[in-house]
């Protein structure tokens, strides 16, 4: 995963997606939060809150931002989702797409 390959309407999309999980919104801060994001909701706000300047090496900023993009894309309901992100599932998809293939 290379991030820095990411076009800036890119790493937007990206930060909108973690900044959406990170206010608890669409995939609550519960005792599932870990299991299905693959880190804590404490390492998750870090990493959101550290985006675009993260360290990709790190397999929990890797782990976040991958299984963020996959769970707004299979997990969250589309009604919740266009609620609170302002992007189509379309766009999320293409980038997850992108990111896979670095």
């Amino acid at each position: 995963m290379l991030l820095f390959e990411l076009l800036p309407e890119e790493s937007d999309l990206v930060l909108a997606c973690l900044e959406v999980v990170a206010t608890g919104h669409v995939i609550p801060h519960d005792w599932e939060f870990q299991t299905l994001l693959g880190v804590s909701p404490e390492e998750f706000i870090s990493v959101a809150k550290a985006w675009p300047r993260v360290e990709e090496s790190n397999e929990n900023v890797r782990v976040a931002i991958s299984n963020t993009l996959n769970s707004l894309l299979h997990l969250v309901p589309d009604e919740l989702l266009n609620k609170h992100v302002a992007y189509e599932k379309s766009q999320i998809a293409a980038v997850l797409t992108k990111l896979e293939k670095l």
